[in-house]
């Protein structure tokens, strides 16, 4: 019995390394540097809150590592650049778009400029060469950060919109085109769901979640061909997708599009 027992754990204790070694062949080890590195390169503080000039600085250093080392860029779970990544995407920045102090007018011309600041961070993240993603939770995040960002442009329009000072006045023209880039935004997004491989489950439903909580809250002010677009491209994620919460929520959301 001592000798089966010995035997057995002998066995255990060969196969563990082999088991936990199979485990992390899918886990995409830690090449990002320190923030202190990327501070020497000329990264902008991330303890403090970053206006548009930060963004492009932080943009031009992100280019640079990515030319020099494209696995070294920052990523989201990271204990040595996990806090710079979520300051990169961090709503603290749009807090500008709530101050009561800056005028409503200076506040959309500012905020406008996220638009191009997401889609640049998506940029540097995105491996255009290769169907496989290897930064595919940052581009999860990064897709958030653009949902996030649309809403504010949309939520600061309204408040346009119900304003009497001159200087507003003649920024209500451009709502519609406000309305224009979440839409585009959204199909965007849900053209990158179309590829489900390019996430796991968990990254797959959070930004799912974020996306259909959007749709949900702004589908009654989309004209018919904007619902109709979206809808069919809700319908091809969830065709896709083998999550059944997703295919579900999609399918759902789709057909609350259409009969609207």
């Amino acid at each position: 019995m001592m000798k089966r027992y010995f035997l057995y754990v002998v066995v255990l204790l060969i196969s563990l390394p082999l088991f936990f070694a199979s485990c992390k062949k899918n886990e995409k080890p830690d090449l990002s540097y320190t923030i202190e590195k990327y501070e020497e390169l000329g990264m902008p503080d991330c303890d403090k809150i970053w206006n548009n000039n930060d963004y492009f600085v932080a943009i031009g250093v992100l280019d640079k590592v990515k030319a020099k080392d494209s696995l070294a860029l920052p990523r989201y779970d990271s204990k040595k650049s996990g806090r710079l990544f979520r300051h990169m995407i961090g709503l603290e920045n749009l807090s500008f778009v709530d101050s009561n102090t800056i005028p409503l007018y200076e506040r959309a011309y500012h905020v406008q400029a996220f638009l191009g600041i997401q889609s640049d961070l998506s940029r540097v993240y995105t491996n255009i060469y290769s169907r496989q993603q290897y930064y595919n939770e940052e581009l999860a995040h990064l897709y958030m950060f653009g949902i996030a960002v649309t809403q504010k442009m949309l939520d600061l329009a309204y408040r346009i919109n119900r304003s009497d000072k001159p200087q507003d006045r003649s920024m209500k023209a451009g709502f519609p085109s406000i309305q224009s880039a979440y839409v585009v935004m959204m199909s965007y997004i849900l053209g990158n769901q179309q590829h489900t491989s390019l996430f796991d489950k968990r990254d797959m439903k959070t930004l799912s979640d974020s996306l259909s909580g959007s749709l949900q809250r702004n589908m009654k002010w989309m004209d018919p061909t904007a619902k109709k677009m979206l809808a069919k491209k809700l319908i091809t994620v969830a065709d896709s997708t083998s999550t059944k919460k997703i295919k579900k929520e999609y399918m759902n959301l789709a057909r609350e599009l259409e009969s609207n």
